[in-house]
């Protein structure tokens, strides 16, 4: 009985959405944070959970006999990640190098995890709906770290000496600016 209700279409759908849900709030409120493109252990556990998880879907999709399509961006995405080996072996510093390489090989596994499941007809609303989940968390907490600011040096009386510079959910301003930035369109767009 069990398992026939959790065979359901519906269920379906809300695990769906919830595995949406948890890939990209990891990959860019966890794994796409300052701190971890500078703590290689968080690096190369983005690159192992995605590079398992990718592995068990190609497994899967393999066993069902279900053939990958083709995006077209296969080839420059790998020739990109095999350059970024190349570098990072040939580099004076590997273990600098291996750091970004790593970085740059979990972000491309979820790319391709991604067009993948989008191919196989997972519901593209749903990754629309996370992006703008984590839109709308960088953004409150945006303006919440602003706002306190802007009270702290009101409870002062006196205007704040230097402008402020929001670090954000991410830990650093060029990340938030970039996230923000990205998805701006896809909020827009999602208003219209």
């Amino acid at each position: 009985m069990s398992a026939q209700r959790f065979s359901a279409p519906r269920d379906s759908r809300l695990l769906q959405l919830t595995a949406t849900l948890a890939v990209v709030i990891y990959m860019l409120l966890i794994g796409g944070t300052f701190d971890a493109s500078v703590r290689f252990r968080v690096q190369l556990l983005n690159a192992l959970i995605f590079g398992g998880a990718a592995l068990a879907w190609l497994f899967s999709r393999m066993r069902r006999g279900a053939r990958r399509a083709a995006t077209g961006l296969e080839i420059p995405l790998a020739v990109f990640v095999l350059s970024q080996w190349i570098a990072a072996l040939t580099s004076a510093q590997p273990r600098l190098s291996l750091e970004a390489t790593v970085s740059v090989l979990a972000w491309a596994i979820v790319f391709g995890l991604v067009c993948d499941l989008l191919s196989a007809g997972w519901p593209q609303e749903f990754i629309v709906n996370a992006l703008l989940v984590v839109a709308a968390i960088v953004a409150a907490e945006g303006l919440g770290e602003a706002a306190q600011w802007f009270i702290q040096w009101a409870g002062l009386g006196r205007p704040p000496p230097v402008a402020f510079r929001l670090n954000g959910f991410l830990g650093h301003a060029n990340l938030t600016a970039a996230v923000i930035n990205l998805l701006l369109p896809l909020v827009i767009a999602q208003m219209l």
